[in-house]
């Protein structure tokens, strides 16, 4: 009998042991909050020089864009940083993302933003082009003038 007592002794310490390694096996947790701000982002490709110097009086020259928005009903507007002299000007065509948006086609541009993708919802796109037309009428002197040409994406 005071084998069966020590033997049930042992067992319970051994028992309680076991407990004890288990309690001390812990574990932790936390909150991971992912926060998504709202992304309307436009880049465009760099800076061009259109030649005018045939009988045409114009040339044209290509630009891309990228553009990422997790919008919806977003716009693509451009404008001049200063206008251009009498006798030229500048027009372009923006492409509009595959399946977001509509293109306003060829579009003379001012210093007044102007519409030229409208209808953008939730894309990220690269590589879309940017076709401009510079003109000058036959009266336009020999002249060479730069303009910025600003690209906001917005509401």
């Amino acid at each position: 009998m005071k084998r069966s007592i020590s033997f049930l002794a042992i067992l319970g310490v051994a028992v309680l042991s076991a407990g004890t390694v288990q309690a001390q096996l812990a574990s932790a947790s936390h909150n991971v909050t992912i926060t998504v701000t709202s992304i309307d982002d436009i880049s465009v490709s760099g800076d061009l020089t259109i030649t005018i110097n045939s009988i045409t009086l114009s040339n044209t020259a290509a630009a891309t864009y990228a553009v990422t928005t997790n919008g919806t009903g977003r716009k693509i507007t451009a404008a001049l940083d200063a206008g251009y002299s009498a006798g030229l000007s500048l027009s372009a065509n923006v492409a509009a993302p595959s399946g977001s948006g509509t293109s306003n086609g060829v579009v003379t541009l001012t210093t007044v933003p102007q519409d030229m993708v409208t209808g953008i919802s939730s894309i990220s796109e690269t590589g879309l082009s940017i076709d401009y037309t510079a003109t000058a009428t036959p009266a336009t002197a020999p002249v060479s003038e730069v303009r910025q040409v600003t690209y906001t994406i917005t509401t």
